[in-house]
């Protein structure tokens, strides 16, 4: 948020020159700090209208950021939203994690009391109910012990057993089979996001954050030092210095969470203020403002892991804690990467699909099919539908795949209605889709015109990311998971077990 306000205040700092005490910019910051009440008043109106542009015009919706946790009650809690939502309506499987041990630091500071959540190591896991999807596996395939998964993981990880204990008892209470495919398909993902690190360092994240405040000039420079220079009850160090000390996404994480709790607590009237003006683009939650949107050691999707923590009354913040422990992070995670069922015939398009959404390779097919039936070249990303950047909920405007649907519909499906096309797409991010009338008249078509349709391919989506230093798409995650998840059975082959 502090950082939103900060990048926005460069971008419209003219909008803004009204509402701050004129001078040139030689003494601008000097006379920032001067006592005079009406340049005062103007300041903090400036302030608080940046506060307004940070939230309506997005300035964090990227994948890596910083938080610190309220101390009483979780942004989120309660009932899920009855609105399809790209994260929510995935997985039947409702997760809850009741069983979690809340810790509060040292620091027990009155704005921003810090807790972090730990899975109780000799607790009741987490247990997910009868509709639970389970894995097909022939009773012929053998399950693994908790010696075999240790086998599977490199020798340089510290803890071995208790990686594959964790993975047993998250198999248990996810209802999954412990076999050879279902193990490695975990065990590759967590070698490729972070090589078995519960929490992982994120080398130059200090760097990116700062950059993007200091690419704005030295005016904006000036002001952001003033707005970050504030040392929080407690602390050696100030806001800015945390912020370029900081070595992990966990750290920026709670350095952000810390500033929100702080600006919360101590001027409740600007937070508020904020509040109201992101309520009007959906974004009420400062949380959704925080940049670090994937975490642990399979780099889950925060979001989703809210979502699903939401079936059970956990909170989001508590969501975000969880991740950063082993047993958290690998629970969302295979959760997100096997809790679904598709007739996928190889396991690259769930590894497609745990990067960006699931039955995006399916879509993806969809999408291509449509492409060679009306001619018109689609994206393809997996999505059917706009989605927001802030929440995953759907947007009223017509994505060009539903457009393309609409010119399917009146060249080969006239019987296939606008509203019925929207009602079928709404359950695109589900195995229910494939039984829509929508769904089946495509298929039919091009299987009349091209013959057999394939039912999934990989997505074409370059994935941007502050963590990510060189260009990467979806195949080529899906590619190098899939090159590890072969040798992870080879292994096993190898082993005898």
């Amino acid at each position: 948020m502090i950082m939103g306000m900060i990048v926005l205040w460069g971008q419209h700092r003219e909008t803004l020159a009204p509402f701050w005490p004129s001078q040139s910019k030689s003494n601008h910051v000097r006379q920032v700090q001067s006592q005079q009440p009406a340049g005062f008043f103007r300041a903090c109106l400036a302030v608080a209208v940046l506060t307004a542009f940070a939230m309506l015009e997005g300035c964090a919706e990227n994948q890596k950021r910083p938080v610190v946790t309220e101390p009483t009650k979780p942004y989120l809690t309660g009932q899920p939203s009855a609105q399809p939502n790209r994260e929510s309506r995935v997985i039947s499987v409702r997760p809850s994690p009741k069983n979690i041990e809340i810790k509060r630091t040292e620091e027990g500071k009155a704005f921003a009391r810090e807790e972090k959540y730990v899975a109780a190591e000799n607790s009741v896991q987490p247990v997910a109910p009868s509709e639970k999807i389970i894995s097909a596996v022939s009773p012929l395939v053998r399950t693994l012990s908790e010696d075999d998964i240790a086998k599977l993981i490199p020798d340089r990880v510290a803890d071995r057993s208790g990686w594959a204990r964790d993975i047993l008892k998250i198999f248990a209470t996810q209802n999954l089979p412990p076999s050879p495919s279902n193990v490695c398909q975990v065990l590759m993902v967590i070698q490729q996001e972070s090589g078995f690190q519960a929490i992982p360092p994120t080398e130059g994240m200090n760097k990116i954050a700062i950059k993007e405040i200091e690419q704005y000039g030295r005016l904006v420079n000036e002001v952001a030092k003033k707005l970050a220079d504030v040392k929080f009850p407690g602390e050696k160090y100030t806001y800015w210095e945390r912020i370029k000390k900081a070595k992990t996404e966990y750290e920026l994480d709670h350095i952000y969470r810390e500033a929100v709790a702080y600006y919360k607590t101590l001027h409740p009237n600007l937070y508020a203020m904020a509040e109201s003006a992101g309520g009007m683009v959906g974004v009420n939650d400062p949380d959704k403002l925080n940049k670090v949107t994937t975490a642990g050691s399979m780099q889950v999707s925060v979001r989703f892991a809210q979502e699903q923590a939401k079936f059970s009354g956990i909170g989001a913040l508590q969501a975000r804690e969880f991740l950063y422990t082993r047993y958290g992070g690998m629970y969302y995670g295979t959760l997100r990467l096997l809790g679904y069922r598709a007739g996928y015939t190889d396991q690259i398009y769930r590894f497609a699909d745990y990067n960006l959404g699931m039955y995006a390779s399916r879509n993806a097919a969809v999408q291509q099919q449509l492409s060679e039936l009306v001619g018109t070249k689609l994206d393809l990303d997996g999505d059917l539908l706009r989605y927001s950047k802030w929440n995953g909920s759907i947007k009223p405007d017509k994505s060009e795949s539903e457009k393309a649907i609409l010119a399917f519909a009146v060249r080969f499906a006239p019987a296939l209605d606008k509203k019925t096309i929207r009602n079928d797409l709404y359950l695109e991010k589900s195995e229910a889709f494939e039984n829509t009338k929508t769904y089946l008249a495509i298929k039919q078509v091009y299987t009349t015109r091209y013959g057999t349709p394939a039912y999934a391919r990989l997505p074409s989506v370059e994935i941007k990311s502050p963590k990510i230093k060189s260009k990467l798409t979806t195949a080529q995650f899906a590619k190098a998971v899939n090159g590890k998840y072969q040798g992870c059975l080879k292994k096993y082959e190898l082993s005898g077990v």
